[in-house]
């Protein structure tokens, strides 16, 4: 009622001569044919006719009481864990009940169902601006995680997403975070969307080689390359380390909103073994980009064909130096493997000796000297 007796006392004002419209269009923000259409009520109806005339009724657009117990019902039925964004989305999908991101907040707060994820006040920080180019760089990790909540065992899910676009342009799990799955989404990204300009990834040995360089690389000004950093050194892919996590950030708040939606998925579909996870993560994918995906700032792309006549099986693999034997044999993870005859290179089954490996495996043989 604060605003009614202001604008009481400020039309009596003009009545009785102590302002004029203008300073009562200042004073109430209003037009000052508002305020003569106030002054005439007000000489009409007096001081009842400046009551708007809806003040007192309950809004028309309010949610009936039925309403409001059927979602509180499903908040504690099925949704007690979800975000406030993600309820409001999964009301409409799933009941088509349309209710706005306010009224859904405040009908929590009444009911004591509020969000579990509580937001802590962001440290400043220097933003850097986003590519303007879809493919001109991807920004890659991995999360351990328990996505099938206790299902099944803890999954790795290894994501690239653009910088750009923010667009998932590949992901894949895995039972522990290793250089095969990185490996195996790079090479359908780089078949189905073409190369990237850049990949940004962290200082994990998958991507920067702990090994101290050779004579040979010290001379030449080279670091020691890891099989994936090979992969992208062939591939003319420029490898960009982050210092920390906040510096692919858009990485990590993906991974915030995975690990909170893509689980409450699995869980829907009751998925319970990584091979069932992956069969079901395009599709999650898909309509994951549909919601979070934005266009980029220029239209042209930065993602390069793949060239004609390159075999993609001897890019995304593992390739091994090894010295033969006197008995034409070399040692690699324990085993000893017998050459052929008259052979420098060599793709060798690999089944048992290296674990969940699908990546075809090279060796790159030398002779020993005497």
């Amino acid at each position: 009622m604060g605003k009614v007796f202001k604008r009481t006392y400020v039309i009596q004002s003009i009545d009785e001569g102590h302002m004029t419209g203008l300073q009562a269009s200042l004073e109430l923000g209003l037009s000052v044919r508002q305020v003569r259409r106030l002054i005439s009520t007000y000489r009409q109806e007096g001081a009842v006719g400046l009551v708007h005339g809806n003040h007192g009724k309950p809004s028309p657009l309010r949610l009936s009481t039925e309403l409001e117990q059927q979602i509180v019902a499903l908040i504690k039925q099925q949704f007690r864990d979800y975000n406030t964004l993600h309820l409001r989305q999964e009301l409409q999908v799933q009941f088509a009940i349309s209710i706005s991101y306010t009224s859904l907040y405040r009908l929590r707060q009444r009911a004591r169902l509020l969000s579990p994820r509580t937001r802590r006040t962001p440290k400043h920080r220097s933003r850097r601006e986003p590519k303007q180019t879809a493919g001109a760089m991807l920004q890659t990790d991995a999360s351990t995680h328990d996505w099938l909540e206790g299902r099944g065992p803890h999954l790795s899910l290894v994501v690239y997403i653009d910088d750009a676009t923010n667009e998932i342009v590949g992901a894949v799990f895995r039972e522990q975070e290793d250089a095969t799955g990185y490996m195996l989404v790079l090479r359908d990204i780089c078949l189905k969307q073409g190369i990237p300009l850049s990949i940004y990834a962290d200082c994990h040995t998958i991507f920067q080689s702990p090994a101290k360089p050779t004579i040979e690389q010290t001379l030449k000004g080279e670091k020691p390359l890891t099989q994936f950093g090979r992969a992208l050194k062939q591939l003319d892919v420029r490898l960009i380390p982050a210092l920390s996590p906040q510096a692919k950030g858009r990485v990590e708040r993906l991974f915030e909103t995975l690990q909170d939606r893509l689980v409450k998925f699995l869980r829907s579909h009751n998925i319970c073994t990584c091979q069932e996870a992956n069969l079901l993560l395009p599709t999650y994918l898909a309509s994951h980009n549909a919601l979070f995906m934005h266009p980029p700032v220029l239209e042209d792309v930065s993602y390069r064909p793949w060239p004609d006549g390159l075999d993609p099986d001897d890019i995304f693999c593992f390739q091994y130096q090894r010295t033969v034997a006197n008995d034409n044999t070399i040692t690699f993870d324990g085993h000893y493997l017998q050459i052929r005859p008259g052979l420098s290179a060599e793709a060798i089954p690999m089944h048992g000796l290296m674990c969940a490996c699908t990546c075809k495996v090279i060796f790159l043989f030398t002779t020993r000297t005497s």
